[in-house]
């Protein structure tokens, strides 16, 4: 994975984990282990803003400026979604995806196959709508 994906992936599991809105300096601050300074995170905020991945929510006084709280604006699976759609694997591949998502990391047993189907059947019903 290239620096920029695991910054930009960093960031997003940041935002996500946040509980609320975030300045770039909490951003640094959090991430100094993949940001190497400041312009890191500026870098990886705009590129994120120009892919639409994060919103600017609002400003927070920060010492004596005002400085941009920043959130998600698409969800883990959203991203996920993007990230799949990247590597070039299409809707064509959709079931293939879902197995694979099941076997790899829902650990699909009889435990848990009910549940498992219940989901697919929504996700049906709400594609028939």
């Amino acid at each position: 994975m290239k620096k920029e994906d695991k910054r930009e992936m960093a960031l997003m599991n940041l935002l996500w984990d946040a509980g609320g809105p975030i300045t770039s300096v909490e951003i640094f601050d959090c991430l100094t282990d993949v940001m190497e300074n400041i312009t890191y995170t500026h870098r990886t905020i705009t590129s994120l803003l120009n892919k639409g991945m994060i919103v600017v929510s609002g400003m927070e006084r920060v010492n004596t400026q005002y400085a941009r709280t920043f959130t998600f604006a698409v969800s883990r699976e959203e991203y996920a979604a993007r990230k799949i759609a990247e590597l070039g694997v299409g809707i064509d591949r959709f079931g293939d995806v879902a197995m694979a998502l099941v076997k790899e990391k829902l650990n699909f047993n009889k435990s848990n196959k009910e549940t498992i189907i219940e989901e697919l059947k929504e996700v049906i019903s709400k594609l028939e709508e």
